[in-house]
């Protein structure tokens, strides 16, 4: 597994392919099927990845981006000096591989 930040337009397919993914493997339960299907969808996760391509990692496992985060800066005015992690997710299949703590390392260095 690899770690690394967003580049390619391939990735930038596969952080949001992860990124709809896993709302519909950890929300299915408790948002409305509605909002996941009709508001929540593939295209909507697409559209993001490629508007807000800045200060992403990416997991990736056989050239297959399988999680990610994304990290910045601090909008609060009285926490200047401070960052934010704002995202992480990581598909369902990879669970348990300790993937998110790595994720979650890295953009924390980066911060």
């Amino acid at each position: 597994m690899m770690i690394k930040p967003l580049e390619t337009k391939s990735e930038i397919l596969g952080k949001a392919y992860v990124h709809w993914k896993s709302w519909q493997e950890a929300y299915a339960d408790l948002l409305p099927q509605e909002f996941l299907k009709k508001t929540y969808t593939l295209e909507s996760c697409q559209d993001w990845a490629v508007r807000y391509p800045k200060n992403i990692l990416i997991a990736v496992m056989d050239d297959k981006v399988v999680g990610f985060a994304c990290y910045c800066s601090s909008s609060q005015e009285d926490l200047q000096g401070a960052g934010e992690l704002y995202a992480l997710y990581v598909l369902a299949d990879y669970y348990d591989q300790k993937i998110g703590y790595q994720l979650m390392q890295a953009a924390l260095e980066k911060l």
